[in-house]
């Protein structure tokens, strides 16, 4: 039975990103299910990178935390930016968010993804079984893993975030 969390987090994000493609859907699928914890191989870099990515991008008013599923959340950065919050609180996030997956994350893959096909066949994402089926077999022969969004969806979306463990989402904005 699929996470009915995670099914209705899909759909958000589909409504919300139309230039949705299947490779963005199963990067969503990744990161709901197993959350930032391949990003951090180098804790240096990886800080640097998001300090980075903040002082470069322009900051903007939109969603601050979207939930991509029951246990993560996308932390989005022009809105960060915009509200003047802490870098050093989000890295925080980031960085015990990376170690929270655990053992059950390979079969709430599973779940994301059986959720994923149903809403496709459904006509509830802007990309049909077909497409669903084909990238979800390749990415499987390829080992899965974590994807980069489609150049599609970077394109039109221009997405910078940080996935955030759900429980810590409360304590990144205190008296906002």
């Amino acid at each position: 039975m699929p996470d009915k969390g995670f099914a209705a987090c899909l759909g958000r994000q589909a409504r919300r990103y139309p230039a949705l493609a299947s490779r963005d859907a199963l990067k969503l699928c990744f990161q709901a299910a197993y959350g930032p914890e391949h990003l951090l191989a180098d804790h240096d870099q990886a800080r640097a990178f998001l300090l980075e990515e903040l002082r470069s991008l322009a900051a903007a008013p939109g969603p601050l935390i979207e939930a991509i599923g029951p246990h993560y959340a996308r932390v989005n950065l022009a809105p960060w930016k915009h509200q003047g919050l802490d870098p050093d609180i989000l890295w925080q996030a980031f960085c015990q968010s990376a170690a929270t997956a655990g053992p059950e994350a390979p079969a709430r893959l599973c779940l994301y993804h059986r959720a994923t096909g149903e809403a496709a066949r459904a006509g509830a994402l802007p990309f049909g079984a077909r497409l669903w089926d084909s990238a979800l077999s390749d990415y499987l022969a390829r080992g899965g893993g974590p994807l980069r969004h489609s150049p599609g969806y970077r394109q039109a979306h221009q997405p910078h975030y940080r996935v955030v463990a759900e429980r810590f989402c409360r304590a990144l904005t205190p008296g906002v």
